[in-house]
């Protein structure tokens, strides 16, 4: 258990937080849902979202393919020797895998429904 050192007075402070959490309580929600009933963007935003990173991610891998072939074929022809246009396809490939994953991943979060972004007044450092 940790115990809170201060000035002040404790119990003046729990009476302010309760008074303040039942004045955000009993405020109408603007839009008919609570935030926890909806945690993420509309349903048409979701299938524009998916559409869109469905399409982006196809023709990104369609690059990263080419990019490997012709990474391959640099380095055959070379005898495996990293010249400074095979040294920046390595490089890209990397960064191009990299950004993949995290398209992939927020269109596996637009098809399940969780959150897309931070919603007001989250604070991540918590």
């Amino acid at each position: 258990m940790v115990r809170k050192i201060g000035f002040g007075d404790g119990a003046r402070r729990e009476k302010d937080r309760a008074e303040q959490s039942r004045a955000t309580d009993t405020q109408p929600q603007v839009g008919g849902d609570a935030p926890a009933d909806r945690p993420g963007k509309s349903l048409l935003g979701r299938v524009l979202v998916s559409i869109f990173l469905m399409i982006w991610l196809s023709g990104w891998s369609l690059g990263i393919l080419f990019a490997y072939t012709t990474l391959s074929d640099i380095l055959r022809e070379s005898d495996g020797a990293l010249d400074p246009g095979a040294a920046f396809l390595v490089v890209w490939l990397i960064a191009a895998v990299a950004a993949w994953f995290v398209a992939a991943y927020v269109l596996i979060r637009a098809i399940s429904g969780a959150a897309l972004g931070r919603r007001k007044g989250s604070n991540r450092s918590r």
